[in-house]
Protein backbone atom coordinates (compact mmCIF):
# COMPACT_ATOMS: atom_id res chain seq x y z
CA UNK A 1 0.00 0.00 0.00
CA UNK A 2 1.34 3.44 -0.98
CA UNK A 3 2.31 5.69 2.23
CA UNK A 4 -0.22 8.50 1.22
CA UNK A 5 0.76 10.19 4.54
CA UNK A 6 4.23 10.92 3.64
CA UNK A 7 4.89 14.90 2.96
CA UNK A 8 4.49 15.50 -0.81
CA UNK A 9 7.73 17.11 -2.73
CA UNK A 10 6.44 21.14 -3.20
CA UNK A 11 5.69 22.37 -6.54
CA UNK A 12 7.09 26.06 -5.50
CA UNK A 13 10.92 26.46 -5.02
CA UNK A 14 12.12 27.65 -1.60
CA UNK A 15 12.66 31.43 -2.30
CA UNK A 16 9.03 31.20 -3.08
CA UNK A 17 8.66 29.75 -0.13
CA UNK A 18 10.37 32.01 1.72
CA UNK A 19 8.82 34.58 0.82
CA UNK A 20 4.89 33.65 0.89
CA UNK A 21 5.97 33.19 4.55
CA UNK A 22 7.66 36.48 4.66
CA UNK A 23 4.24 38.33 2.92
CA UNK A 24 1.30 36.14 4.99
CA UNK A 25 0.20 35.66 8.17
CA UNK A 26 -0.57 32.43 8.99
CA UNK A 27 -1.17 31.42 13.21
CA UNK A 28 -3.97 28.36 13.38
CA UNK A 29 -2.27 25.12 11.53
CA UNK A 30 1.32 24.48 11.48
CA UNK A 31 1.71 23.13 7.94
CA UNK A 32 4.51 21.59 6.06
CA UNK A 33 5.80 23.43 3.07
CA UNK A 34 8.34 21.87 1.94
CA UNK A 35 12.35 22.47 2.70
CA UNK A 36 12.06 22.51 6.23
CA UNK A 37 9.92 25.39 6.24
CA UNK A 38 6.34 25.54 7.70
CA UNK A 39 3.76 27.98 8.75
CA UNK A 40 3.49 28.86 12.39
CA UNK A 41 0.41 27.34 14.53
CA UNK A 42 -1.04 24.43 16.23
CA UNK A 43 0.59 20.82 14.81
CA UNK A 44 -2.59 18.75 14.02
CA UNK A 45 -1.44 15.33 12.80
CA UNK A 46 -2.43 13.87 15.99
CA UNK A 47 -5.99 14.80 15.00
CA UNK A 48 -5.18 13.47 11.25
CA UNK A 49 -4.44 10.10 12.86
CA UNK A 50 -7.42 10.21 14.99
CA UNK A 51 -9.81 10.59 12.08
CA UNK A 52 -8.59 9.73 8.98
CA UNK A 53 -7.64 6.23 7.95
CA UNK A 54 -4.03 6.09 6.36
CA UNK A 55 -5.87 5.28 3.22
CA UNK A 56 -8.38 7.77 1.31
CA UNK A 57 -8.29 6.43 -1.82
CA UNK A 58 -11.46 7.23 -3.59
CA UNK A 59 -12.76 9.24 -0.82
CA UNK A 60 -14.30 12.51 -1.41
CA UNK A 61 -13.96 14.84 2.34
CA UNK A 62 -15.25 17.88 3.01
CA UNK A 63 -13.88 20.17 5.70
CA UNK A 64 -16.57 22.56 6.84
CA UNK A 65 -15.11 25.83 8.94
CA UNK A 66 -11.68 24.33 7.63
CA UNK A 67 -9.38 27.85 8.77
CA UNK A 68 -6.13 27.22 7.20
CA UNK A 69 -6.50 23.47 5.87
CA UNK A 70 -4.42 21.52 7.60
CA UNK A 71 -6.90 18.68 7.42
CA UNK A 72 -7.72 19.02 4.08
CA UNK A 73 -3.93 18.75 2.60
CA UNK A 74 -3.94 15.71 4.57
CA UNK A 75 -6.98 14.17 3.14
CA UNK A 76 -5.08 15.23 0.22
CA UNK A 77 -1.87 13.32 0.53
CA UNK A 78 -3.92 10.56 2.08
CA UNK A 79 -5.26 9.80 -1.65
CA UNK A 80 -8.94 11.34 -1.40
CA UNK A 81 -9.88 11.73 -4.41
CA UNK A 82 -11.73 14.98 -3.80
CA UNK A 83 -10.53 17.61 -1.16
CA UNK A 84 -13.19 20.68 -0.66
CA UNK A 85 -12.50 22.93 2.30
CA UNK A 86 -14.87 25.73 2.78
CA UNK A 87 -14.55 29.13 5.19
CA UNK A 88 -16.63 31.68 6.40
CA UNK A 89 -13.16 34.59 5.98
CA UNK A 90 -12.62 35.23 2.28
CA UNK A 91 -9.21 35.98 3.43
CA UNK A 92 -8.30 32.88 4.86
CA UNK A 93 -9.78 31.06 1.69
CA UNK A 94 -7.50 33.20 -0.42
CA UNK A 95 -3.87 32.11 1.29
CA UNK A 96 -5.01 28.24 1.58
CA UNK A 97 -4.91 28.34 -2.35
CA UNK A 98 -1.61 30.08 -2.40
CA UNK A 99 -0.75 26.95 0.22
CA UNK A 100 -2.49 24.44 -2.25
CA UNK A 101 -0.64 25.91 -5.18
CA UNK A 102 2.49 25.63 -3.26
CA UNK A 103 2.37 22.14 -2.06
CA UNK A 104 1.05 20.82 -5.85
CA UNK A 105 -1.96 19.32 -4.03
CA UNK A 106 -5.67 19.31 -5.93
CA UNK A 107 -7.87 20.74 -2.52
CA UNK A 108 -10.83 22.83 -3.55
CA UNK A 109 -11.49 26.21 -1.26
CA UNK A 110 -14.27 28.22 -1.28
CA UNK A 111 -16.57 30.40 1.02
CA UNK A 112 -19.18 29.49 3.33
CA UNK A 113 -21.78 30.66 5.60
CA UNK A 114 -22.66 27.56 7.62
CA UNK A 115 -26.06 29.58 8.71
CA UNK A 116 -27.22 30.98 5.48
CA UNK A 117 -25.81 28.55 2.25
CA UNK A 118 -27.23 25.69 1.91
CA UNK A 119 -25.22 22.54 1.51
CA UNK A 120 -26.44 20.44 -1.50
CA UNK A 121 -23.20 18.21 -2.40
CA UNK A 122 -22.58 14.79 -0.64
CA UNK A 123 -18.92 13.69 0.43
CA UNK A 124 -18.08 10.84 2.10
CA UNK A 125 -16.40 12.58 4.89
CA UNK A 126 -17.69 15.21 6.18
CA UNK A 127 -15.34 17.00 9.34
CA UNK A 128 -16.78 20.42 11.16
CA UNK A 129 -14.31 21.11 13.63
CA UNK A 130 -14.29 23.43 16.29
CA UNK A 131 -17.25 25.70 14.87
CA UNK A 132 -20.36 24.41 16.18
CA UNK A 133 -20.11 26.45 19.34
CA UNK A 134 -19.70 29.65 17.51
CA UNK A 135 -22.73 29.08 15.84
CA UNK A 136 -26.28 30.84 16.43
CA UNK A 137 -28.57 27.58 15.72
CA UNK A 138 -25.80 24.57 16.27
CA UNK A 139 -28.75 22.19 16.23
CA UNK A 140 -30.05 23.00 12.63
CA UNK A 141 -26.62 23.46 10.96
CA UNK A 142 -26.16 19.81 12.72
CA UNK A 143 -29.20 18.41 10.91
CA UNK A 144 -27.63 19.63 7.73
CA UNK A 145 -24.28 18.41 7.90
CA UNK A 146 -26.40 14.79 8.04
CA UNK A 147 -27.55 14.94 4.94
CA UNK A 148 -24.60 15.65 3.40
CA UNK A 149 -22.37 13.17 4.86
CA UNK A 150 -22.37 9.99 3.46
CA UNK A 151 -20.21 7.86 5.07
CA UNK A 152 -19.05 9.78 8.33
CA UNK A 153 -19.35 12.55 10.04
CA UNK A 154 -16.54 13.89 11.91
CA UNK A 155 -17.43 16.79 15.09
CA UNK A 156 -14.33 18.15 17.24
CA UNK A 157 -16.42 19.76 20.21
CA UNK A 158 -16.17 22.67 22.44
CA UNK A 159 -17.32 20.64 25.71
CA UNK A 160 -17.03 21.63 29.38
CA UNK A 161 -13.67 19.98 29.60
CA UNK A 162 -11.09 21.94 32.03
CA UNK A 163 -9.87 24.49 29.28
CA UNK A 164 -13.76 25.36 28.70
CA UNK A 165 -14.70 25.44 32.21
CA UNK A 166 -12.20 27.09 33.28
CA UNK A 167 -13.22 29.90 30.55
CA UNK A 168 -16.93 29.67 31.76
CA UNK A 169 -16.12 30.06 35.14
CA UNK A 170 -17.83 26.73 36.40
CA UNK A 171 -16.50 25.79 40.04
CA UNK A 172 -14.50 22.24 38.94
CA UNK A 173 -16.91 19.35 40.88
CA UNK A 174 -19.93 21.19 39.62
CA UNK A 175 -18.26 20.96 35.81
CA UNK A 176 -17.24 17.28 36.29
CA UNK A 177 -21.17 16.40 36.85
CA UNK A 178 -22.75 18.73 34.32
CA UNK A 179 -19.63 17.24 32.07
CA UNK A 180 -20.74 13.30 32.68
CA UNK A 181 -24.44 14.59 31.82
CA UNK A 182 -26.31 14.64 28.40
CA UNK A 183 -26.88 18.71 28.33
CA UNK A 184 -25.75 21.55 26.34
CA UNK A 185 -24.23 24.11 28.40
CA UNK A 186 -25.48 27.93 26.93
CA UNK A 187 -22.60 30.37 28.05
CA UNK A 188 -22.94 34.43 27.77
CA UNK A 189 -22.02 36.18 24.42
CA UNK A 190 -19.48 38.61 25.13
CA UNK A 191 -19.17 41.94 24.11
CA UNK A 192 -15.42 42.17 23.66
CA UNK A 193 -12.30 40.15 23.79
CA UNK A 194 -12.35 36.64 21.35
CA UNK A 195 -14.61 34.59 18.87
CA UNK A 196 -17.51 33.52 19.95
CA UNK A 197 -18.59 30.77 22.21
CA UNK A 198 -22.06 30.38 22.69
CA UNK A 199 -22.72 26.72 23.05
CA UNK A 200 -20.70 23.42 25.25
CA UNK A 201 -22.00 20.28 24.56
CA UNK A 202 -21.25 17.26 26.32
CA UNK A 203 -20.66 13.72 24.47
CA UNK A 204 -23.47 12.61 26.18
CA UNK A 205 -25.67 14.79 24.37
CA UNK A 206 -23.99 14.91 20.69
CA UNK A 207 -23.95 10.83 21.15
CA UNK A 208 -28.79 11.19 22.37
CA UNK A 209 -28.84 13.60 19.06
CA UNK A 210 -27.14 11.67 16.79
CA UNK A 211 -28.28 7.77 17.82
CA UNK A 212 -31.16 8.57 19.42
CA UNK A 213 -33.11 11.27 17.79
CA UNK A 214 -31.90 9.87 14.40
CA UNK A 215 -31.96 5.89 12.94
CA UNK A 216 -29.10 7.02 10.28
CA UNK A 217 -26.35 6.21 12.24
CA UNK A 218 -24.95 2.93 13.37
CA UNK A 219 -22.32 4.09 15.85
CA UNK A 220 -20.81 7.34 17.15
CA UNK A 221 -17.31 7.22 18.44
CA UNK A 222 -15.98 9.46 20.92
CA UNK A 223 -12.43 10.08 21.14
CA UNK A 224 -10.74 12.35 23.43
CA UNK A 225 -9.07 15.51 21.87
CA UNK A 226 -5.85 16.78 22.25
CA UNK A 227 -6.96 19.88 21.34
CA UNK A 228 -8.28 22.06 24.81
CA UNK A 229 -9.79 18.79 26.11
CA UNK A 230 -12.38 18.70 24.08
CA UNK A 231 -13.41 15.47 22.28
CA UNK A 232 -14.07 14.30 18.62
CA UNK A 233 -17.03 12.02 17.85
CA UNK A 234 -17.19 10.34 14.38
CA UNK A 235 -20.82 9.15 13.44
CA UNK A 236 -20.67 6.40 11.09
CA UNK A 237 -23.63 6.48 8.86
CA UNK A 238 -25.81 3.25 7.90
CA UNK A 239 -25.88 1.73 4.60
CA UNK A 240 -28.36 -0.77 4.30
CA UNK A 241 -28.70 -3.27 0.81
CA UNK A 242 -32.36 -4.51 1.43
CA UNK A 243 -34.57 -2.71 4.55
CA UNK A 244 -37.68 -4.76 5.15
CA UNK A 245 -39.69 -2.39 7.12
CA UNK A 246 -42.46 -4.71 9.09
CA UNK A 247 -45.19 -2.15 9.88
CA UNK A 248 -48.27 -2.74 12.27
CA UNK A 249 -50.41 -1.18 14.60
CA UNK A 250 -49.85 -1.61 18.21
CA UNK A 251 -50.70 -5.48 19.37
CA UNK A 252 -50.18 -6.99 16.23
CA UNK A 253 -47.07 -8.35 17.21
CA UNK A 254 -44.37 -6.32 15.71
CA UNK A 255 -41.51 -8.03 17.56
CA UNK A 256 -42.25 -11.41 17.68
CA UNK A 257 -42.92 -11.54 13.80
CA UNK A 258 -39.63 -10.16 13.07
CA UNK A 259 -37.60 -11.93 15.57
CA UNK A 260 -39.22 -14.91 14.31
CA UNK A 261 -38.30 -14.04 10.61
CA UNK A 262 -34.72 -13.70 11.05
CA UNK A 263 -34.44 -16.77 13.24
CA UNK A 264 -35.84 -18.90 10.39
CA UNK A 265 -39.53 -18.82 11.07
CA UNK A 266 -41.95 -18.13 8.65
CA UNK A 267 -39.62 -19.81 5.95
CA UNK A 268 -42.04 -18.98 2.79
CA UNK A 269 -42.60 -15.91 3.67
CA UNK A 270 -39.03 -15.20 4.06
CA UNK A 271 -38.43 -16.89 0.25
CA UNK A 272 -40.64 -14.48 -0.70
CA UNK A 273 -39.21 -11.44 0.56
CA UNK A 274 -35.31 -12.70 -0.35
CA UNK A 275 -34.55 -12.69 3.28
CA UNK A 276 -31.48 -14.36 3.33
CA UNK A 277 -29.96 -16.79 6.72
CA UNK A 278 -27.92 -13.63 8.20
CA UNK A 279 -31.01 -11.07 7.93
CA UNK A 280 -30.09 -8.49 11.01
CA UNK A 281 -32.72 -7.68 12.90
CA UNK A 282 -32.28 -3.65 13.92
CA UNK A 283 -34.19 -2.96 17.15
CA UNK A 284 -37.06 -1.43 16.81
CA UNK A 285 -35.94 0.39 20.12
CA UNK A 286 -35.08 4.43 19.18
CA UNK A 287 -31.21 4.91 20.42
CA UNK A 288 -30.49 0.90 20.47
CA UNK A 289 -29.19 0.39 16.92
CA UNK A 290 -26.68 -2.37 15.92
CA UNK A 291 -23.14 -1.30 15.69
CA UNK A 292 -22.67 -2.54 11.90
CA UNK A 293 -23.07 0.59 9.17
CA UNK A 294 -22.81 -1.96 6.21
CA UNK A 295 -25.16 -4.28 6.18
CA UNK A 296 -26.86 -6.78 2.95
CA UNK A 297 -30.00 -6.99 3.98
CA UNK A 298 -31.93 -5.84 7.75
CA UNK A 299 -35.73 -6.01 9.03
CA UNK A 300 -36.76 -3.23 11.32
CA UNK A 301 -40.43 -3.34 12.61
CA UNK A 302 -42.62 0.23 12.58
CA UNK A 303 -45.42 0.96 14.62
CA UNK A 304 -47.86 2.98 12.25
CA UNK A 305 -49.73 4.26 15.43
CA UNK A 306 -46.81 6.66 16.43
CA UNK A 307 -48.29 9.46 14.95
CA UNK A 308 -51.82 8.52 17.09
CA UNK A 309 -52.24 11.58 19.35
CA UNK A 310 -49.26 13.11 19.13
CA UNK A 311 -49.29 16.49 17.91
CA UNK A 312 -48.21 16.99 14.19
CA UNK A 313 -46.00 13.74 14.02
CA UNK A 314 -47.10 12.84 10.68
CA UNK A 315 -45.05 9.60 9.11
CA UNK A 316 -42.89 12.59 6.44
CA UNK A 317 -41.49 13.96 10.11
CA UNK A 318 -41.07 11.11 12.14
CA UNK A 319 -37.16 10.51 13.21
CA UNK A 320 -38.14 6.86 13.44
CA UNK A 321 -38.29 6.86 9.51
CA UNK A 322 -35.08 8.19 8.91
CA UNK A 323 -33.62 5.34 8.45
CA UNK A 324 -35.02 4.60 4.89
CA UNK A 325 -32.76 7.15 3.29
CA UNK A 326 -29.70 4.57 4.27
CA UNK A 327 -31.27 1.77 2.32
CA UNK A 328 -30.96 1.01 -1.70
CA UNK A 329 -33.72 -1.35 -1.73
CA UNK A 330 -36.76 -0.89 0.75
CA UNK A 331 -39.74 -3.59 0.82
CA UNK A 332 -42.57 -2.62 3.35
CA UNK A 333 -43.97 -5.54 5.21
CA UNK A 334 -47.77 -4.29 6.25
CA UNK A 335 -49.37 -7.09 8.93
CA UNK A 336 -53.00 -6.97 9.11
CA UNK A 337 -55.07 -9.10 11.35
CA UNK A 338 -58.53 -9.58 11.98
CA UNK A 339 -60.40 -6.76 14.75
CA UNK A 340 -61.02 -8.87 16.83
CA UNK A 341 -57.91 -10.62 17.35
CA UNK A 342 -55.46 -7.51 17.47
CA UNK A 343 -57.79 -6.15 20.30
CA UNK A 344 -57.13 -9.38 22.23
CA UNK A 345 -53.57 -9.31 21.17
CA UNK A 346 -53.27 -5.64 23.17
CA UNK A 347 -55.40 -6.65 25.62
CA UNK A 348 -53.12 -10.30 26.55
CA UNK A 349 -49.87 -7.93 25.86
CA UNK A 350 -51.09 -4.72 27.67
CA UNK A 351 -53.61 -4.83 29.94
CA UNK A 352 -54.09 -9.01 30.57
CA UNK A 353 -52.67 -11.12 33.79
CA UNK A 354 -49.20 -10.94 34.68
CA UNK A 355 -49.08 -7.13 33.26
CA UNK A 356 -47.57 -5.13 35.71
CA UNK A 357 -47.13 -2.12 33.61
CA UNK A 358 -49.94 0.56 34.47
CA UNK A 359 -51.00 1.57 30.60
CA UNK A 360 -50.29 4.65 29.61
CA UNK A 361 -52.98 7.30 28.38
CA UNK A 362 -52.32 6.38 24.96
CA UNK A 363 -52.41 3.00 24.93
CA UNK A 364 -55.67 3.25 26.51
CA UNK A 365 -56.75 5.61 24.05
CA UNK A 366 -55.76 3.11 21.02
CA UNK A 367 -57.64 0.69 23.17
CA UNK A 368 -60.84 1.69 23.31
CA UNK A 369 -60.24 3.13 19.60
CA UNK A 370 -59.94 -0.93 18.97
CA UNK A 371 -63.84 -1.56 19.50
CA UNK A 372 -64.85 0.22 16.84
CA UNK A 373 -62.86 -1.91 13.54
CA UNK A 374 -63.45 1.25 10.94
CA UNK A 375 -61.77 3.47 13.24
CA UNK A 376 -58.61 0.62 13.19
CA UNK A 377 -58.93 0.60 9.42
CA UNK A 378 -58.68 4.60 9.18
CA UNK A 379 -54.82 4.14 10.91
CA UNK A 380 -54.25 1.63 8.45
CA UNK A 381 -55.80 4.18 5.65
CA UNK A 382 -53.14 6.64 6.80
CA UNK A 383 -50.24 4.05 6.37
CA UNK A 384 -51.29 3.22 2.70
CA UNK A 385 -51.44 6.96 2.32
CA UNK A 386 -47.86 7.74 3.17
CA UNK A 387 -46.48 4.41 0.71
CA UNK A 388 -48.25 5.96 -1.68
CA UNK A 389 -45.81 8.93 -1.84
CA UNK A 390 -42.80 6.50 -1.48
CA UNK A 391 -41.77 4.65 -4.74
CA UNK A 392 -41.24 1.10 -2.84
CA UNK A 393 -42.11 -2.48 -2.86
CA UNK A 394 -45.28 -2.99 -0.87
CA UNK A 395 -46.90 -6.39 0.47
CA UNK A 396 -49.98 -7.08 2.82
CA UNK A 397 -49.39 -10.23 5.57
CA UNK A 398 -52.82 -11.36 7.10
CA UNK A 399 -51.63 -12.96 10.87
CA UNK A 400 -55.80 -13.82 11.06
CA UNK A 401 -54.54 -17.64 9.81
CA UNK A 402 -52.65 -19.68 11.85
CA UNK A 403 -50.27 -19.57 8.67
CA UNK A 404 -49.59 -16.03 7.73
CA UNK A 405 -51.15 -14.97 4.05
CA UNK A 406 -49.95 -12.45 1.52
CA UNK A 407 -52.91 -10.12 0.23
CA UNK A 408 -52.84 -8.21 -2.12
CA UNK A 409 -53.99 -4.41 -1.77
CA UNK A 410 -57.54 -5.16 -3.41
CA UNK A 411 -58.67 -7.77 -1.43
CA UNK A 412 -57.73 -5.86 1.70
CA UNK A 413 -59.49 -2.89 0.14
CA UNK A 414 -62.72 -4.94 0.40
CA UNK A 415 -62.01 -6.45 4.38
CA UNK A 416 -61.97 -3.04 4.58
CA UNK A 417 -65.01 -1.70 3.24
CA UNK A 418 -67.28 -4.18 4.90
CA UNK A 419 -65.77 -3.47 8.44
CA UNK A 420 -66.27 0.65 7.66
CA UNK A 421 -69.91 -0.36 6.66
Amino acid sequence: MPDHSAPNAPRWTREQVEHLLATETFRYHRIELGYGLATEGRDRSNTARQIFPDDLTGKSVLDLGCSEGALCFEAARRGASRVMGLDVEPDTIRKNKLKAECLGLDVEFGTVDLERDTLTEKFDFVLCLNVLHHLTNPLSVLNSLTEVADERLILEMASLGPHDRRRLGILPLFGNLLAKAPIIYVGKTPTRGRKLKRFFITPGAIHNILVHHRRIYARVDIKKSEHKDRFIATAHRRKIGHLVVVAGPVGIGLDRFCTNITRGGYPEVAEKLALPADTMLLDSTPGRPQHRAHLDTAVIGYDIMRAFMRTGNVYSRDDNLDILSCAEKITYVTLWTAPEKLRKQLTDSRFGYGTFKRPSKRERRIYFSYENPAEIVGHYDGWFDYLETRNDDQVILDMSPDVPQFIDRTAWSKIAASLRS
